[in-house]
């Protein structure tokens, strides 16, 4: 394992999601805008929304697993919604891997999943080659992660010989387990002599591992675009190609009862959005993992329809994936009203700290706009780390 790297060869960026979600915002102007407003209505795990949808959209980093590690209770949670007769597939920025390995390593991580319910960036982005003009391209990926799917495509593997770079008629970027500063320095010149088609195949600009974030292609590919006032093709999410993919094979489904779930705002809530569907932002793993969402989503305006602190039902909590139920709250102002209040629960009760910033008032009932700390009684419900969206009815 080389320096800055895990243990897929891949770059570790040492930088925090603060860094990653800047990164982001530096790139809005080539990201599709943002459509509708959400309701960004906190829930506990991923199975409260059952009920409300038809076919759940999954990412795979930061909902399915970490780096390679399943997420725990997810696949159980999956199993579930496929068992109640969910659809559930995996829309994935991963170019780095034909769908077939793709398959195979969800199902080492202990997830079900067959070839109408894998569609990934890379998918993407060979239908979108498929439709253009017959090209000569330098490729970038990593070795032994597979080719048998670009049979159709003309290619050689770029490395360290800039005669390839100035012979190749496009360059693809598929992963960047491989790439180095030296590689890019190459590929900027050769584009800077004589600009080219630049197809990236991963529009993240990083991933959550075990360790940290890894840096992806689409990094590499605004990196490009920001020197050379060029514009990279980018396939996958918030991308619509990858979408306009997932919602063919559905058929003829409500896009109301269709729901994109996923850890990243700039890449699955916004290219959900894009696509007309509901979206979830996972809060407590992943991109955002020990961060209030919150800030981040009111600083970029891309609002989830929902919030699930988890995928699935967090170690330590009640088996059954209830949603809390409170019934009494005790309240020093000693004031009748009713909160949207987040916070965390512990084994003494729900405690919220927070300032409430909306509010529902009737008669007899008053608002109170300022910060509160609470304790509930819940019906012998304890979480940990859990935020929510409860409504609490304060009695005087």
């Amino acid at each position: 394992m080389g320096l800055g790297q895990g243990a897929g060869r891949d770059h570790l960026n040492p930088a925090n999601c603060v860094a990653a979600f800047d990164a982001y915002e530096g790139v809005r102007h080539r990201l599709p805008a943002v459509q509708r407003r959400g309701a960004c209505e906190y829930l506990p795990h991923l199975g409260a929304l059952s009920d409300r949808f038809d076919v759940f959209l999954l990412d795979a980093f930061g909902v399915l697993n970490i780096g390679e590690t399943a997420i725990a209770q997810v696949p159980e949670r999956v199993a579930r919604l496929q068992a109640a007769g969910k659809r559930v597939m995996v829309v994935s920025n991963a170019a780095s891997y034909p769908q077939a390995a793709l398959i195979a390593k969800y199902a080492r991580l202990g997830y079900n999943f067959g070839p109408g319910d894998v569609i990934s960036s890379r998918m993407a982005t060979l239908a979108g080659l498929q439709s253009g003009p017959r090209r000569r391209w330098g490729l970038i990926d990593a070795a032994g992660q597979g080719r048998e799917d670009l049979a159709a495509l003309e290619y050689f593997a770029l490395g360290d010989d800039p005669a390839d770079y100035a012979k190749a008629e496009g360059f693809l970027l598929l992963s960047s387990a491989e790439w180095t500063e030296v590689r890019q320095d190459l590929l900027q010149s050769a584009l800077a002599a004589r600009p080219r088609a630049l197809v990236i195949g991963n529009p993240d600009i990083v991933a959550p591992r075990e360790t940290g974030f890894s840096v992806e292609p689409g990094c590499f590919g605004h990196r490009i675009a920001d020197a050379l006032e060029l514009a990279p093709v980018f396939q996958g999410k918030p991308f619509a190609g990858i979408f306009d993919m997932a919602l063919a094979r559905l058929g003829n489904v409500a896009p109301e009862r269709v729901l994109m779930v996923g850890d990243s705002l700039h890449t699955d809530i916004l290219g959900g959005q894009a696509a007309g569907i509901r979206t979830a932002l996972i809060a407590g793993y992943g991109f955002f993992e020990g961060h209030d969402v919150m800030p981040f989503i009111a600083r970029s305006g891309i609002e989830p329809s929902t919030v699930p602190d988890a995928p699935s039902i967090r170690p330590g909590c009640d088996a059954s994936g209830a949603a809390i139920s409170v019934h009494a709250m005790e309240c020093a102002a000693g004031r009748t009203a009713v909160y949207l209040i987040r916070g965390s629960a512990t084994a003494s009760g729900y405690v919220a700290t927070t300032s409430t910033e909306r509010m529902v008032a009737t008669e007899p009932m008053v608002a109170i706009r300022e910060s509160v700390a609470v304790q509930a009684a819940q019906n012998g419900v304890v979480r940990k780390t859990l935020r929510a969206s409860l409504a609490f009815a304060v009695q005087t």
